[in-house]
């Protein structure tokens, strides 16, 4: 079931595929608007980051995880692995839907009038990895050494700099917050979704995460955490918290990591 506890880790494991989910308020925040919904036998890893500038952004994160968790268990998981499109659709339309609970509750109550969250969504196939984005939350492949991120952020900041409007200066000289986010479920009627297909390798890892990690850790300390935890996932999941709570733990932080497994060994 979806989670959106103040301190909360998950390990779940089935034949093919292992999920570590750890979730944590941090040092500067009293509530944790951070949901995660994470299911082994499907595949599925979801973490959503409920927007702090907005009322309820708790309500908003844990809407969407539980929508997809209620989508998911209802028709017993994904379509096959070679249904493609199919596949497609199916993440799509639990996006779409979360999108509207989110909006509707907008629209009906004041108390969460302009609430509204990202999302990262996860299915791994035998071959794929198949991720969503909506926001600034991200996904992320370590393989063999190296990180590599999967998602690219619906920011101001980045839509800025993909754009190459900063003209050589920094973000900070131009008085830009990287915070401001240019999409997000539940503010609109429709959401557009990023959904993009990776190839897989065997040793490949997985990760999630709110910015609550990403504000605080650089990429090549999170590449070296997980180098040297030498595949222990749970050990991962902690030091990665521990080290965001350590730089300064200014937003609420949640981390998933997820791998499949090789039949033969379990591992």
């Amino acid at each position: 079931m979806p989670t959106s506890h103040q301190d909360r880790l998950l390990h779940e494991q089935s034949d093919a595929v292992e999920i570590i989910a750890h979730t944590d308020t941090g040092r500067q925040r009293s509530r944790n608007e951070d949901s995660f919904y994470v299911l082994s036998r499907g595949s599925l890893a979801v973490v959503a980051d409920g927007m702090g500038g907005h009322a309820d952004g708790n309500i908003a994160s844990s809407t969407a995880v539980t929508t997809i968790c209620e989508l998911v268990e209802d028709k017993a998981g994904p379509p096959p692995f070679d249904a493609r499109e199919a596949q497609f659709e199916w993440l799509r339309g639990m996006v779409d839907e979360a999108n509207a609970r989110i909006f509707g509750k907008n629209r009906g109550y004041f108390s969460v009038e302009g609430m509204g969250t990202t999302l990262v969504m996860l299915h791994l196939t035998p071959r794929h990895a198949i991720t969503v984005c909506v926001g600034d939350s991200r996904i992320y492949r370590y393989r063999a050494g190296k990180l590599r991120q999967l998602t690219q952020d619906h920011s101001l900041f980045e839509e800025l700099r993909r754009f190459n409007l900063f003209g050589g200066r920094s973000a900070h000289a131009l008085n830009i917050n990287k915070n401001i986010i240019t999409r997000a479920l539940g503010m609109n009627s429709s959401v557009n979704a990023d959904i993009e297909v990776f190839p897989r390798k065997d040793g490949d890892i997985y990760l999630l995460c709110s910015d609550g990690l990403t504000d605080l850790v650089e990429d090549d300390e999170i590449a070296a955490i997980l180098q040297k935890s030498h595949g222990d996932l749970e050990k991962a999941s902690f030091e990665l918290v521990a080290t965001a709570n350590a730089n300064g733990g200014t937003d609420n932080i949640t981390v998933v990591l997820a791998r499949r497994l090789d039949p033969s060994t379990g591992s």
